[in-house]
């Protein structure tokens, strides 16, 4: 892995703006939101999935270790995205800050930056710069497609063939949420911007 070099916040905001989401190309969650970036303590957010890779947690410990001789952390970024390429393979993408939304009734939900959040909560970090969505549209709002959990909630599961083992015995990765199907026309498609891959596991 090499890191190739950095993008600014207003490259960040300006893209986030026109996030689609993975059902819709056409439509923009975030368009009339308010965008910030700022220090969030680890504790006034919930996660909105139940699960962790500890596969994936290595990845971002290494990844972090990769970038931190450039003056910048991944727990902390003060930059707007730091592009990553694999060596290997020839591809990569724009690592973006955490990414939560704050709603009225539910708080701050994670929404991206699972991996990284549980690094920094191993290392006993407490706050982690991320990026903050507020006035999501509600047609797109993430409690659409699930309510959020409690971190003592979260499973960690050694890989990803873990997880699907556990899928096929019955582990249910996200609660439901609070309109009527799975919610999928809600995902945001960061990779709209950011050329890394979409998720399929969604």
């Amino acid at each position: 892995m090499r890191v190739e070099g950095f993008k600014s916040q207003g490259w960040l905001i300006d893209n986030l703006y026109q996030t689609p989401t993975l059902a819709d190309k056409d439509v923009r969650p975030y368009a009339g939101s308010d965008i910030s970036i700022e220090g969030v303590c680890i504790g006034d957010f919930q996660p909105t999935q139940r699960y962790v890779i500890d596969a994936g947690v290595r990845k971002q410990e290494g990844l972090r270790e990769l970038v931190l001789p450039y003056g910048e952390d991944t727990l902390c970024m003060g930059t707007g995205g730091i592009d990553i390429i694999d060596e290997e393979n020839g591809e990569g993408g724009v690592m973006l800050p955490p990414i939560i939304e704050e709603y009225n009734h539910e708080g701050l939900l994670l929404v991206d930056g699972m991996h990284r959040t549980t690094l920094a909560r191993r290392m006993g970090i407490k706050i982690i710069r991320a990026v903050v969505i507020r006035g999501v549209d509600s047609d797109f709002a993430v409690t659409k497609r699930r309510l959020p959990n409690e971190w003592n909630e979260v499973t960690a599961f050694p890989t990803l063939g873990d997880l699907k083992i556990a899928r096929k015995q019955g582990f249910v990765h996200r609660n439901k949420g609070s309109a009527p199907g799975d919610g999928s026309t809600v995902y945001r498609d960061f990779s709209s911007f950011t050329g890394r891959g979409k998720d399929v596991r969604k």
